[in-house]
This record gives C-alpha cells, sequence and structure tokens, in this order.
C-alpha cells in the first residue's frame, strides 16, 4: 500500500524501493510476493518513462 501511495504522487523511486523492500521481506512462494511483483515490473516501467527533470 505504501509503494501504490508513492506511485500516485508521483515518487517513482520511492515507489520502487518500497516494493522492493516489500518483496525482500516475503518468501518466494508466497501468495503477496506473487501478488506484488507485477506491480514492480509496472512501477519500474513507468520509472523508464518518465522525462528527466
Amino acid at each position: 500500500m505504501l509503494a501504490l501511495a508513492y506511485f500516485e504522487t508521483g515518487s517513482t523511486a520511492k515507489t520502487i524501493e518500497m516494493q522492493e523492500r516489500a518483496l525482500a521481506l516475503l518468501p518466494p512462494e508466497s501468495y503477496f510476493h506473487a501478488e506484488l511483483e507485477p506491480n514492480l515490473a509496472q512501477y519500474r516501467r513507468a520509472a523508464k518513462n518518465e522525462s528527466p527533470k
């Protein structure tokens, strides 16, 4: 949820950091890990598409 909040406010770098931290805490075989991985990929794609400031 925290990663999503960062994403919705445009903080993609913080979004990715929080999502990676959440995934690191979960066992790879857990349901939540499988749910969060696609979100991380989405956040990384969004970060790539951002224009440099």
